[in-house]
C-alpha cells in the first residue's frame, strides 16, 4: 500500500481508475458497458459549474445551468477534496473550489454535514493510518512513494517498506535528507494553505525571468520542456539511488 496512490497523477492524465475507465469505448462492444450522462448521478465539485441543487418538497434534484428546463434527481453526490473535519460541523472548504460561488449547493451540504453528525465519522476519523508513516510515526509523503515505485520497477527492493533500521527504506532516506517531519505533511499543502503564496509566487516568477534573461528565450524553452519530465516525482528516484536515477520515465 505504500504505493496505491502513485497512478493518480493529473500531470500525466491518471485518476486512479477513473481516467482508465475513459478506455472502455476503445476496448469493449458498445453493448458490453453503459454509459449515464445522468446529471443527478455524481454531482461533484468538478461539475458544479454546469449542475445546480434545487429542492423541491424535501426532495433534491440536480438542474442545468445552462438549460432550465432539464431537471433530474439527485441520485448521489461525491464529496472528493473538502476537508472532512470542518464538514461535519457544517463548513464545506474544498481544497480547489469555493462553495460560495455556488449558494445553491448549501442544502445538499446541510444535509451531508447532518449526515456526518449522525453517524460514527468523527470516531473514525481519529484513528491513525498506519500506511501514512513508517513503524516510528515519521510521514511517509507522496514523492516516497513514488520514489519507491521507481524502485521497484528498477528491481529495487525492501523486505517490509514501512520498517526503519539498518538497510530499510526509511534509513535510505534518513541519510539523504529526505525525510519529512513537520506535523502538517507536505502532502496536505496547497496554494490556498501556504501563507502569502501570492507574494511567494511573484518571487517565483522573478526567479524565472532571470533565468530566461540570462540563458536565452531559445534554452529557457528547451528547459521548461525538460523539466515537465524532470519534475515527476518518480524521476526524483536520483536523490535515493544514483543508478535507478539514470533515465527518465
Amino acid at each position: 500500500r505504500l504505493i496505491q496512490h502513485c497512478f493518480f497523477d493529473n500531470d500525466r492524465g491518471t485518476a486512479t481508475d477513473q481516467k482508465w475507465v475513459n478506455l472502455l469505448p476503445a476496448l469493449f462492444q458498445a453493448s458490453e458497458f453503459h454509459i449515464s450522462r445522468h446529471r443527478g448521478m455524481n454531482m461533484a465539485p468538478w461539475n458544479f459549474h454546469e449542475r445546480k441543487v434545487i429542492v423541491t418538497n424535501e426532495l433534491f434534484f440536480v438542474q442545468d445551468r445552462d438549460d432550465e428546463s432539464i431537471v433530474e434527481p439527485l441520485i448521489f453526490a461525491h464529496f472528493s477534496g473538502y476537508d472532512y473535519s470542518q464538514a461535519v460541523a457544517g463548513q464545506m472548504v474544498h481544497k480547489t473550489t469555493s462553495s460560495n460561488n455556488y449558494p445553491d449547493l448549501q442544502p445538499m451540504f446541510d444535509a451531508y454535514a447532518l449526515a456526518l453528525a449522525n453517524s460514527q465519522f468523527t470516531t473514525y476519523a481519529a484513528l491513525t493510518y498506519s500506511y501514512n508513516m513508517f513503524v516510528n510515526g515519521t510521514s511517509i509523503i507522496s514523492l516516497h512513494r513514488r520514489m519507491y515505485r521507481r524502485l521497484l520497477e528498477e528491481q529495487i527492493t525492501y523486505a517490509n517498506p514501512f520498517l526503519i533500521g539498518a538497510g530499510s527504506y526509511f534509513e535510505k532516506l534518513k541519510s539523504n535528507n529526505l525525510l519529512d517531519y513537520a506535523q502538517v505533511s507536505s502532502d496536505k499543502l496547497t496554494n490556498k494553505t501556504i501563507k502569502n503564496f501570492s507574494t511567494k509566487f511573484k518571487y517565483v516568477h522573478l526567479f524565472f525571468i532571470f533565468i530566461k534573461k540570462l540563458i536565452g528565450i531559445r534554452r529557457y524553452s528547451i528547459m521548461i520542456r525538460f523539466f515537465r519530465r524532470f519534475f515527476a516525482e518518480e524521476n526524483q528516484v536520483f536523490l535515493v539511488h544514483k543508478e535507478a536515477g539514470k533515465k527518465l520515465q
